[in-house]
């Protein structure tokens, strides 16, 4: 698949998007090495993983309950 560049002013969804894109490639099987998602800040980086590490144990725990 093609790179994506998401664009956007505040509160518009960038990050929620950009969360829920990589939640899903990973979990369809997607190699989360190959996955690189850059931002403007060491901050913000810090706070897009937390929010995608968040999304994949979720995602984990609502596969095992289905």
């Amino acid at each position: 698949w093609r790179p994506w560049q998401v664009l956007g002013g505040p509160g518009t969804g960038k990050t929620s998007l950009l969360v829920d894109l990589v939640v899903h490639r990973i979990s369809s099987g997607v190699d989360p090495e190959s996955v690189l998602v850059l931002t403007h800040s060491r901050r913000a980086a810090t706070a897009l993983r937390e929010a995608i590490t968040a999304g994949l144990l979720g995602a984990g725990a609502r596969a095992t309950r289905e």
